[in-house]
């Protein structure tokens, strides 16, 4: 890992979220399924535990000679929102077209299905879609723009509830941005009974 944080998950249990630059190592393998292996995490069966999650995410950032405008941003931070508000400014430029496309990506911990009270918010307006409701966000879901993610290995359902507590959403946020938009928003997360890190 290049760069990992740890925090105190309580009960002498630790947590943690590691970060690594594999550019080289997917430009020399290409396309195709990826997995990690010797993650350090407990063994998850036979656990009882209310907070136990394991999880990893390739974000994979390109340019193509013949893609149209595109700013990406990738914001780390793996911030513990405890019954509050957590809020990342993030710099956006949207080109002067009226058929932008402005997506927001996040990838959360420890959302659990049966804790509503969590909500995502982009520039003061909810974000939320048919498997991600407006008051339960995070609810353990794979999905991409409201519809569920079921392709990878092993194949999950992507459906609420079938993350085990890991959070893969893509949401829409095109309505909310004007075109030649260039400025600072915040995106935020809230929760009243559930707890996530993001």
């Amino acid at each position: 890992a290049d760069d990992s944080v740890v925090l105190d998950g309580g009960g002498g249990d630790g947590i943690y979220q590691s970060t690594a630059n594999v550019t080289n190592f997917v430009s020399a393998n290409g396309s195709g399924e990826y997995s990690v292996t010797n993650v350090d995490a407990v063994t998850l069966s036979s656990i009882d535990l209310n907070e136990v999650w394991s999880g990893w995410t390739l974000v994979v950032i390109y340019s193509a000679p013949d893609g149209v405008f595109a700013t990406r941003t990738l914001y780390d931070g793996f911030v513990p929102v405890v019954n509050t508000t957590a809020t990342t400014p993030v710099n956006i430029t949207i080109p002067d077209s009226p058929t932008h496309v402005t997506t927001l990506g996040l990838w959360v911990y420890e959302g659990d299905f049966d804790d509503a009270g969590d909500s995502l918010t982009f520039d003061g307006s909810s974000i939320f879609d048919a498997n991600n409701p407006v008051d339960n966000v995070f609810n353990s879901s794979s999905t991409r723009f409201g519809a569920l993610i079921t392709a990878g290995t092993p194949a999950l359902s992507g459906e609420p509830d079938s993350m085990a507590s890991y959070d893969l959403d893509l949401f829409d946020a095109s309505s909310l941005v004007q075109p030649l938009q260039s400025n600072m928003v915040d995106v935020s997360i809230s929760t009243t009974t559930d707890t996530v890190y993001w």
